[in-house]
């Protein structure tokens, strides 16, 4: 398949040369963060075309633009330049209907990060904002291995996409909405060595990624925002019933993931694609499926700020395996 170009449009963040290589002669494709897209929409010219099984790198923007140069930069809500800007990449030969797997190599945060919210739209206002008036904003050092919380309290790095999924056909969605295609997810577990697969919607499939956090709690009560260099391989899969929604595997679990703007129905969505997942894949009954998941499953709330729930679902690969 030959893609098509022409229809898409130049508006967005900013715009800027997009790909250039990596140092030190390195041929891998490099994806700069020059143009970015506040919104999920089939109409974004995406910023490099990449092949079925090829290895790129992506620079990632702040979650509220590039305004944070310095450990002595601090948060304020005018300083917010986007909302979850991703980068725009196309993949060559998916189609809809397909499905494209995305493994996440390295995630490389930057060297600062912040945490910041107007403690009324966090999800305790109750609890934050007695805490911290209006507004919450921190700013902290980052390393290779750990995070500087404050000078004397140090927390590991665990590195994440908050932001990864497909492009809509039907509809366009601002990047801070979560859904069946993906999107502002807010998952630990999208992280080094996890391999997503996402349903395709459009020629292409436009996989938008950004949001990365050096940390991040479960609910994000907060998650510390950075910039980021991440290593992703993508391939497009054939031939298969297309998936309802985005599904994680890693060396130890498969998991499913759903949003809504109500926490039971996330959790059921959720809950369905995995045992969707298990029949069709791993030799399960429905009636065998719901009777596992009702011993087993493990799950969890990962984002509850508006304007939606994420919820995944998880099942350890040991019960998969049937004897």
């Amino acid at each position: 398949m030959t893609l098509l170009l022409r229809h898409w449009r130049t508006s967005c963040y900013y715009i800027g040369n997009t790909i250039s290589p990596m140092n030190g002669g390195d041929r891998m494709k490099r994806i700069d963060r020059s143009t970015l897209y506040m919104n999920n929409d089939k109409t974004n010219r995406p910023s490099a075309i990449v092949a079925s099984g090829e290895t790129f790198v992506v620079e990632t923007e702040l979650a509220t633009g590039d305004w944070l140069h310095s450990e002595r930069d601090l948060w304020s809500p005018e300083k917010t330049l986007g909302a979850n800007p991703c980068v725009c990449i196309a993949v060559e030969g998916a189609e809809p209907g397909d499905t494209i797997s995305v493994r996440i190599g390295k995630i490389v945060p930057n060297r600062v990060g912040y945490m910041a919210i107007e403690t009324d739209e966090s999800i305790f206002p109750a609890i934050s904002k007695p805490i911290f008036g209006d507004i919450f904003a921190h700013t902290v050092k980052i390393r290779e291995d750990w995070i500087e919380l404050f000078p004397d309290v140090r927390v590991p790095v665990q590195p994440m996409i908050g932001t990864l999924g497909t492009t809509l056909a039907d509809r366009v969605e601002t990047h801070i909405e979560g859904g069946h295609y993906g999107g502002n997810m807010d998952v630990q577990e999208v992280t080094e060595g996890a391999v997503i697969r996402f349903p395709v919607f459009v020629e292409g499939a436009l996989l938008n990624v950004g949001d990365v956090h050096a940390r991040q709690s479960d609910g994000e009560a907060s998650a510390v925002e950075v910039r980021s260099e991440v290593t992703l391989t993508v391939e497009v899969e054939k031939g298969f019933k297309p998936i309802e929604g985005p599904r994680i595997e890693n060396d130890d679990y498969i998991m499913t993931v759903a949003c809504s703007p109500f926490e039971k129905q996330a959790f059921e969505t959720a809950f369905r694609h995995m045992l969707v997942w298990l029949t069709e894949e791993h030799g399960f009954t429905e009636r065998e499926a719901y009777i596992l998941l009702g011993a087993i499953v493990e799950g969890r709330c990962t984002r509850y700020i508006a304007p939606s729930y994420a919820f995944v679902c998880k099942v350890n690969k040991r019960y998969l395996t049937r004897g």
